[in-house]
């Protein structure tokens, strides 16, 4: 996750105010978010200018992080069914920093969970001159949660705003995007009623990529990479992995320092010059300590490095 691709947003409403959001910007001129921040505004015309104005009808106001200025953005693409929809923003929006990565896409496959990280803009976090600040939300995805629905339970492990006014306190974060480890895989868009403040709901993205339409507008996302959490057993076809994302809560390291010797007897002759594998997972999970346990075993010719 680059933070300088984070993104505010407002949606003006005559009869009710308004609606605020969260969004992340997947190119130099697209942003992601969510459906429902964009309420009411239409899908702009293939071809036609964005407005220069934030005041024009059918425009969102959107800001990035650390800037003062608002910019206009149009909805050039939405799936209100899966509560997704990308803008487009007007010529004069700042530019990216040079070296900002652009969004790497990410598949979730299994039924184990995986940490998972957003960053957003939730209304309990205004201020009294009205400008919201950051919240960065740290829990793990539970894939196997709402299946049927075909979204994505979060578990949020960090501590939740407060509500403010009876609505929910995630309000606001909804449109941030959900990453696991270094991989874009999803969306946050609802606050489900019927639990409580340490669960939010995300739209997985991998689905939402066949779409033709969206595909056109993000050609990138089209190379879109498996992202698993450490395997209970090794099969030959997963004996070498790039990233190694750890579970919530790792207590028992065994399947994760086979994963780490398998990986380092793929090196060396007659296989791959260097395997480089990287670990990913929350505060405390055990990224620092799973190597620590490693080299009374470590295979020759590996090192670890961090």
């Amino acid at each position: 996750m680059d933070t300088a691709r984070v993104m505010e947003l407002y949606t003006p409403s005559s009869d009710r105010g308004g609606s605020l959001g969260s969004g992340y910007r997947v190119g130099p001129a697209l942003v992601l978010t969510a459906a429902h921040v964009v309420t009411g505004l239409p899908t702009w015309p293939a071809g036609d200018p964005v407005p220069g104005e934030v005041g024009t009808a059918g425009v969102c106001w959107a800001r990035p992080l650390g800037l003062p200025d608002w910019t206009p953005a149009v909805v050039v693409w939405r799936d209100d069914d899966s509560d997704a929809a990308v803008l487009r923003l007007g010529p004069a929006a700042p530019a990216l920093p040079p070296d900002s990565p652009a969004p790497r896409w990410g598949r979730v496959e299994g039924n184990q969970p995986i940490a998972v990280t957003a960053v957003g803009f939730p209304v309990a976090l205004e201020r009294p001159d009205r400008i919201r600040d950051t919240e960065q939300l740290f829990g793990f995805l539970a894939p196997a949660a709402m299946a049927k629905s075909g979204l994505w339970a979060v578990t949020v492990s960090t501590a939740a705003p407060a509500a403010r006014g009876g609505g929910s306190p995630w309000s606001g974060m909804s449109g941030a995007a959900l990453f696991a480890g270094p991989f874009l895989v999803g969306v946050i868009v609802v606050h489900p009623a019927h639990f409580g403040t340490d669960r939010v709901v995300a739209v997985p993205l991998a689905g939402l990529l066949t779409d033709p339409a969206l595909a056109e507008l993000l050609p990138a996302a089209r190379t879109i990479r498996a992202v698993r959490p450490a395997p209970t057993a090794l099969a030959p076809e997963q004996a070498v992995v790039d990233t190694l994302l750890l579970p919530p809560d790792l207590v028992d390291r065994s399947t994760e320092l086979g994963q780490l010797r398998a990986s380092a007897r793929q090196a060396g002759p007659g296989g791959r010059s260097v395997v480089l594998l990287t670990l990913h997972g929350m505060g405390g999970a055990g990224k620092t300590a799973l190597p620590g346990s490693w080299p009374p075993r470590c295979p020759p010719n590996s090192a670890i490095f961090g």
